[in-house]
């Protein structure tokens, strides 16, 4: 008992100071001595974790879960492990994409008050397409913590997502919503006129929904910006650019066009990605030319 202790002990120094290969070294050491130690396996997996050994780290916080299955915090480390495993640009799998949700999922069962696997769970959903959820996931995420500031930055992304695909021309091979007017042979007038009126009925709120979002969104990225500019020498120069695209799905040009100019001076790498956007505002409000 007490070698495993040292080894704990010396872990514990090793992973505090960053030599996260020593520190895996001393807590497999004390596993070896005690296989269901619980701070050495957790210990061990952050290690691994920080040293992106991602089959390594899943493996013990499967034993974590196996010893002791109401430990939330496990279920959250091993989804965020799973996903972590995935090589940045290819997407989940759905044996994955199920694997990852059901780890996020079990640990708010079993706290509901766990913010971060909230916050992790919309993640995944937001890189799968699922925006809606995403924002439930998120809100939930804030509604116990409501200064976690990163998650603002990512809920008001997912606001702007949601609108946007609603927005956006559909490419082929996806399902397109009926448009059209319904055929009126045959049709009693009455059906014809109740059945239209159901239709702007259905467009009016969904116009609602969206600029209700797109106001959420502002509100989420005023949020964020104003944290940045308080807190951190250089600022998140994507949170006025993703800003800047709220504006734009607005209509609002001009203040589209100062986030655009501020984010190009704070970050002057920016400037390639950020001018023709800058210069097809300008042609949209009948400035032909610009000075960059």
């Amino acid at each position: 008992g007490t070698n495993a202790n040292a080894y704990l002990l010396r872990a514990k120094c090793m992973k505090l100071t960053g030599e996260y290969t020593k520190a895996i070294a001393d807590y497999s050491k004390a596993i070896d001595l005690n296989q269901t130690d619980i701070v050495a396996l957790t210990g061990r997996a952050y290690c691994y974790t920080q040293t992106q050994a991602w089959d390594e780290a899943i493996a013990d916080y499967t034993s974590i879960i196996e010893i002791c299955p109401d430990d939330d915090y496990a279920f959250n480390q091993r989804g965020y492990a799973r996903v972590s495993k995935r090589p940045p640009g290819l997407k989940l799998r759905n044996i994955e994409y199920k694997q990852i949700l059901d780890d996020y999922t079990k640990a708010i069962t079993l706290n509901d008050c766990n913010f971060h696997a909230y916050a992790n769970r919309g993640n995944v959903q937001f890189d799968r397409g699922e925006y809606y959820k995403a924002i439930e996931d998120y809100s939930r995420a804030l509604y116990i913590k409501d200064d976690y500031w990163y998650i603002h930055y990512r809920r008001g992304i997912a606001y702007y997502e949601f609108v946007y695909h609603q927005r956006r021309p559909k490419e082929d091979g996806e399902e397109v919503e009926e448009s059209e007017a319904p055929a009126t042979a045959g049709r009693d007038l009455k059906e014809i006129w109740e059945e239209e009126f159901w239709r702007e009925e259905q467009n009016t709120r969904k116009r609602e929904q969206e600029e209700a979002f797109l106001n959420q969104a502002l509100a989420d990225f005023n949020t964020y910006i104003k944290h940045e500019e308080k807190e951190k020498e250089k600022q998140d120069t994507s949170a006025l650019i993703h800003r800047a695209h709220v504006y734009l799905l607005q209509r609002n040009l001009d203040d589209a066009l100062k986030d655009f100019k501020k984010a190009k001076t704070l970050d002057p790498s920016m400037v390639p990605l950020i001018n023709p956007q800058i210069d097809a505002i300008r042609e949209r409000t009948g400035v032909k030319a610009l000075v960059h």
